[in-house]
């Protein structure tokens, strides 16, 4: 059975949430100058067994800026446009996690104010997704979840010209790397899985990737937001990429065939406590093929 979440945002609405309070509540963001968590929108995804789930929308306004090395939206190396290569603590930082807490029976593991599993961000300086990179670095999320319907999302604010111009990602691929070097579903026939999305115009209208199982441990899986076709965008709603907002990544531990919806009641038990680490590198726009 297909489990979709709706984890519903407000737009453009603000609330800040110190890293005293995060702390306090079992959400660490680690580093300088990343104290501040300004988040309140945003939208999750859930699946059910391999078959994924679909999105729903969010919005969300947040304080960080884009990573760019030339000021204009990102460094290009040919074709591509890197957005993010994560290596470097500041560049880590231009993400912070999502901590709106859901309206829906699903949990977001990164809100200090949400009941579920503990959130932590960081940047590795060793690991990713180039092998042979002179300057490694990825950004680290460090999760344990307690149950299915459970998730976490960081973001970064969409890249901008040097003129403040949105970048425009109309007939693209926006692209990212993610792996999971410990804490796989406890469950195979339930994977955990991740998205990559988009979040565009006033009222941030969502678009994602699609559903990605992550099926094995210390593996690179690429994840993959086509522009022209996007995943879970609310029905009467127009996603823009001409005019993104923000970019994310989510990793959620789905729904395991949850019937009825919100009843908690899995085809699987989850078990114990799970404890995730994940990495996430190489944050891109590519060309359409």
């Amino acid at each position: 059975m297909k489990h979709t979440f709706k984890f519903l945002g407000l737009g453009a609405g603000i609330a800040v949430f110190s890293i005293i309070n995060a702390c306090s509540s079992g959400t660490t963001v680690k580093g300088s100058d990343a104290g501040n968590v300004d988040e309140t929108g945003g939208a999750t995804a859930g699946g059910a067994g391999n078959t994924g789930g679909n999105t729903s929308a969010g919005g969300t306004t947040s304080t960080n800026t884009s990573t760019s090395t030339t000021g204009t939206g990102g460094t290009s190396t040919g074709s591509n446009v890197i957005l993010d290569a994560f290596n470097t603590l500041a560049q880590q930082q231009s993400f912070l996690p999502n901590t709106f807490v859901p309206t829906d029976c699903s949990v977001n593991v990164a809100a200090p104010n949400d009941a579920g599993g503990t959130f932590q961000l960081d940047w590795s300086g060793s690991v990713d997704v180039n092998a042979d990179s002179t300057t490694p670095g990825s950004m680290k999320v460090t999760a344990m979840f307690t149950n299915w319907d459970q998730k976490w999302a960081v973001e970064m604010n969409a890249p901008t010209d040097a003129q403040g111009n949105p970048m425009d990602l109309t007939n693209k691929l926006v692209t990212a790397d993610i792996k999971i070097t410990s804490g796989l579903s406890p469950n195979s026939s339930y994977p955990f899985g991740a998205q990559l999305y988009v979040k565009t115009g006033s009222d941030y209208v969502w678009g994602a990737s699609v559903w990605t199982n992550i099926m094995a441990q210390n593996t690179w899986v690429r994840l993959s937001l086509d522009t022209t076709a996007p995943d879970g965008t609310p029905a009467g709603k127009t996603f823009d990429p001409a005019l993104p907002k923000q970019i994310g990544i989510q990793l959620s531990t789905g729904g395991a065939a949850e019937s009825p919806y919100c009843a908690k009641n899995y085809a699987a038990a989850f078990g114990a406590p799970v404890t995730t680490v994940a990495y996430v590198d190489q944050v891109q726009v590519e060309p359409r093929p």
